[in-house]
């Protein structure tokens, strides 16, 4: 019974990298349009401007299946979701799949884009900052090289 499951997990992890890597030579194939909307930044800011590349907005999901060495197989989700006041949520999902444990952890951050990337701060309780290429089409978001779905 196991086997079968780990061979099935392994199948379908192989099967969503192939379809991973189709979605990723076609957002990057195709250009995307984007429109940005421009806030004004907290006095004493140096640039003034706080862009947003509106085609950001809203949720953004991806899944990885992996199965780790004793053949156990998982699944980690992850939510973006962007707000038009630069507000974002960040929410992982890790779910061992032969066992059926699963933990939640929601972070809360800010974002702002320049240029080709979206810097998101992360807020209190968390901390750090990090920084992506990113580039929208249709309904498929590539952070880096990691691809996003668009949620209804």
């Amino acid at each position: 019974m196991r086997d079968g499951l780990a061979r099935r997990a392994h199948r379908a992890v192989w099967g969503r990298r192939t379809l991973l890597t189709v979605v990723c030579v076609a957002v990057w194939a195709c250009g995307g349009e984007r429109s940005r909307i421009g806030i004004t930044g907290p006095p004493g800011s140096s640039s003034g401007q706080i862009e947003r590349d509106t085609a950001l907005l809203g949720s953004w999901w991806r899944i990885l299946l992996f199965m780790d060495d004793d053949g156990t197989a998982h699944a980690s989700e992850t939510t973006w979701r962007f707000e038009a006041d630069g507000d974002a949520t960040r929410t992982v999902v890790a779910t061992n799949l032969t066992y059926g444990f699963f933990d939640t952890v929601v972070a809360g951050a800010r974002w702002r884009t320049e240029g080709g990337a979206v810097v998101i701060t992360f807020v209190a309780p968390n901390s750090g900052t990090v920084r992506f290429a990113y580039r929208v089409s249709a309904d498929t978001l590539l952070l880096d090289t990691r691809a996003f779905v668009r949620l209804p």
